[in-house]
């Protein structure tokens, strides 16, 4: 009774609501008990008239008309009109999660377009499935006809909405070619992909449509598509077309191409084989890329071919197997690619690459091996081939090989063998290449080479490269305790070093710890220093290596780095200066390995010790040790370092030297070259010296030192001779020589460049002479012998410049017990040489 009261109060208060009259208030229900009490009750039921189960409607207002309701028929809730959360969030379940699709649209219902479902296991049996002839495991949707995955699902059709599937059963189609030619509406807003299943599939011409791709499902060597027509095009892409994940073949006719674009197109993961012309780009509005394309097998002539000004890149290309005239052709003008992360090892393949016609290529990090010719540019037009990485080698006729002379190739970094180029010299070719040329394993330049430019000139160094700090060892003595400096003196800036003190005996030891190809300590030619802002100034320093029972004195020269000022021995008095040292290469005959500062092992050790007190001891911020090597500084100009220094002849002829005559000269004389009817003589003016008892025939003269000469070497005088008879005895030669400074001559001061030559010319009453000789010879020799005589003990020049005079008298001393040739020894010859260290002097 409560229940039914509890009904007509209800609709009594509706209609209350709904005829109230004059109610001017907000509608409302108010649920009261019989009693008219308020209800507290934790449910309240609202049931069909009778509990006949049918529909239970509320409307909200007569005029409005809007009904929230439960529909028997449909078995769920109903709204009139959208429902509006405000931003809120409807928390909800996944609505369906199936191990099997429901039926079809009569199992559905009304409105079950548009289902969501989750599959959680393969459904073999679904209706219309898109992906038959199964439903894998993924999220689905009903459209109607037919159930089609969604994005995110197994087996998503990337991006694509319209998706076609081709199979050999179970799918939309059993023929691409019917797929392809289905598709009438693909548009840029409306994309389709046709997707392969595994099978091979012979097929008439397809022409794929704009905005339609073709994708193989599972490994590519299972999809294989054969072309039906040999002489014809197998697949001819439309624009805005992936090809991908399926094999081509079969158009292997006159004519015949497996694939063609001349749109925006894409090829990956496509295999190739026998076809007349494998993937073919063509024309100016072809932009193809070919990716990940193989050909293994097979007859070809051309595997991929851009013509007619189509462009592209190429990547991950490999051709092993097959055969074919060309495995990439790049011709036509306007054409131009790129091609990268490609290998072509072919044995029966012509050319790796065909360039031709005024094609462009960029190639980067290719390999092309084993083809007849590596990278070939034909005979047509102007091309343009740049190329850096990779190896084009090992090549059966040629690894680069150009047939014209108006096209131009800049290669940078590849492996090449030059020996297997042909390149016209009229070619305009710059390639830098690694040659493996057994025992010829060289960088090589085939090209100009430019270093620098105007507004930053730079060096370069040849040989054992740059002056370096690393595996230099320097160590400071003060008289009694080593302390290693080398740190220090490895930095170039934010840390100075110097000798412990500016008395007698503190020196700097500079060693290397490199060692040769034979596991030898290097002996070094010199070191680089980098002065602070104090320079020695008093006192004297020396330069000294250990010749194995004694520190023994040699001569340096040092000279501006850069500037190249020569400034002779006089070294480390300039402040802030950057300067080479170079030393005596005499030393090294008998230098030895020694360790003063105990390191635990014995190397090769220069010190620079310190022999009358400084006034002020140079302040250090770095040193180097030169190696043997040929600089060209950053001004252009030449610096030889270590042994790339060359020695050079400057005098070849005693008339260079010995011009005039003076008291007791020698006399004038002939002697005959050859035999018989080829014979002829020679007049040799004053070359005749006596070995009369007491009586000395002497020449005498003077030279001035050349430019370029290095000082701390000596000055090396050899003399050709003969004897005027076949009598025995010895002859010894002697030479008394003079150096004096010559007045203007530029030398050094306390400035990087030098402010004034100097001022005042030695008196040449007052220098000092010096008798050098030769080693007796001649003993069993005749007449008709040219004998080679050097003098025992060289020239030093050091302390003097370029420029600077060099007396010198030639003579036999018949008294001397050493020279036991009663006869006139008749001089051949005469030649001086010295070590040089650059071309000529700074201009």
């Amino acid at each position: 009774m409560k229940k039914t009261f509890f009904r007509q109060l209800i609709f009594f208060s509706l209609l209350l609501c709904l005829f109230g009259g004059q109610q001017k208030a907000d509608a409302r229900i108010l649920f009261q008990d019989d009693d008219f009490s308020d209800v507290e009750s934790d449910g309240i039921i609202i049931d069909a008239i009778g509990d006949a189960g049918g529909d239970i409607i509320i409307q909200f207002g007569s005029l409005i008309g809007e009904t929230l309701s439960w529909s028997a028929g449909n078995n769920r809730f109903e709204l009139s009109d959208d429902l509006d959360l405000t931003n809120n969030q409807l928390t909800t379940a996944r609505l369906e999660n199936v191990t099997s699709l429901p039926g079809g649209g009569a199992g559905l219902g009304a409105g079950g377009i548009g289902r969501v479902v989750e599959l959680t296991v393969t459904d073999s049996t679904a209706p219309g499935c898109t992906v038959s002839p199964n439903c894998t495991p993924g999220t689905y949707t009903w459209n109607g006809t037919s159930w089609n995955v969604l994005s995110g699902g197994s087996l998503s059709s990337g991006g694509f909405a319209q998706t076609v599937t081709v199979a050999k059963s179970g799918g939309d189609f059993t023929s691409i070619k019917a797929a392809v030619d289905s598709i009438t509406d693909a548009t840029a807003l409306k994309r389709y992909v046709v997707q392969v299943y595994p099978g091979i599939y012979p097929e008439a011409p397809i022409t794929v449509p704009d905005y339609v791709s073709i994708k193989g499902l599972g490994n590519l060597s299972n999809i294989i598509v054969v072309a039906a027509v040999p002489t014809g095009t197998l697949l001819d892409a439309g624009s805005n077309t992936l090809i991908e994940n399926i094999s081509l073949t079969g158009a292997s006719g006159a004519g015949g191409i497996c694939g063609r674009a001349d749109g925006v197109t894409a090829f990956d993961f496509v295999q190739l084989a026998d076809c007349e012309t494998g993937i073919l780009a063509t024309g100016s509005s072809a932009s193809v890329r070919v990716l990940n394309v193989a050909a293994q097998t097979g007859t070809f002539t051309d595997i991929v071919k851009y013509e007619g000004g189509a462009a592209g890149g190429m990547s991950q290309y490999a051709v092993t197997g097959a055969t074919a005239d060309n495995a990439l052709v790049v011709s036509g003008s306007g054409t131009q690619i790129a091609i990268a992360n490609a290998a072509i090892k072919a044995p029966l393949v012509t050319n790796g690459i065909f360039v031709n016609d005024s094609a462009n290529v960029e190639i980067g990090n290719v390999t092309v091996q084993f083809t007849g010719n590596g990278l070939r540019i034909g005979p047509t037009g102007s091309s343009v081939v740049n190329g850096s990485g990779g190896v084009i080698t090992n090549n059966q006729t040629y690894d680069i090989f150009s047939e014209s002379t108006t096209s131009s190739i800049y290669y940078s970094g590849v492996v090449a063998n030059k020996n297997m180029f042909n390149i016209p010299a009229a070619m305009t070719n710059v390639i830098t290449f690694n040659d493996n040329t057994i025992d010829d394993e060289a960088l090589n330049v085939l090209g100009e080479l430019n270093v620098g430019i105007p507004e930053e000139g730079q060096e370069s160094l040849f040989g054992e490269g740059d002056s370096y700090t690393d595996g230099m060892l320097v160590y400071a003595y003060n008289g009694s305790t080593y302390s290693d400096v080398t740190t220090a003196a490895q930095s170039a800036t934010g840390s100075t070093f110097s000798y412990p003190g500016t008395g007698v005996n503190n020196a700097l030891y500079i060693s290397s710890d490199r060692q040769d190809s034979l596991g030898n300590y290097v002996k070094f030619g010199g070191y680089r220093y980098l002065t602070a802002g104090t320079a020695a100034s008093g006192g004297a320093i020396v330069h000294e290596y250990w010749n194995g029972s004694s520190w023994t004195p040699f001569n340096v020269m040092c000279l501006h780095s850069t500037l190249l000022y020569r400034y002779d021995n006089s070294c480390h008095i300039r402040a802030n200066s950057n300067e080479y040292a170079l030393f005596d290469n005499n030393m090294k005959s008998n230098w030895t390995l020694s360790d003063p500062p105990s390191t635990g092992t014995n190397r090769y050790w220069i010190r620079i010790r310190i022999t009358s007190s400084l006034s002020t001891a140079p302040l250090f911020e770095q040193f180097k040790i030169n190696p043997n090597s040929t600089q060209i500084n950053s001004a252009g100009t030449f610096t030889f370092l270590g042994d790339s220094r060359y020695r050079k002849t400057f005098v070849n002829s005693p008339e260079m030297v010995f011009y005039g005559e003076g008291s007791n000269t020698p006399d004038n004389t002939t002697f005959t070259v050859g035999s018989g009817g080829g014979s002829f003589t020679v007049d040799r003016a004053r070359s005749a010296f006596t070995g009369f008892f007491f009586f000395v025939e002497e020449l005498a003269g003077s030279i001035t030192l050349p430019r370029g000469i290095d000082t701390s070497s000596p000055i090396t005088v050899r003399i050709y001779w003969k004897k005027s008879n076949n009598n025995g005895g010895n002859v010894q030669w002697k030479l008394d020589y003079a150096l004096a400074g010559a007045q203007n001559v530029q030398v050094v001061d306390g400035s990087n460049i030098p402010t004034a030559p100097r001022s005042n010319a030695q008196d040449i009453d007052t220098v000092t002479t010096t008798t050098i000789e030769t080693a007796p010879a001649g003993v069993g020799l005749n007449s008709d012998e040219i004998i080679l005589s050097e003098f025992t003990v060289p020239i030093n020049i050091s302390g003097y410049y370029e420029g600077d005079p060099l007396y010198m008298r030639l003579y036999r001393d018949p008294a001397d017990g050493d020279d036991t040739y009663g006869s006139d020894a008749v001089m051949v010859g005469f030649e001086m040489s010295g070590v040089f260290w650059t071309l000529g002097e700074k201009l």
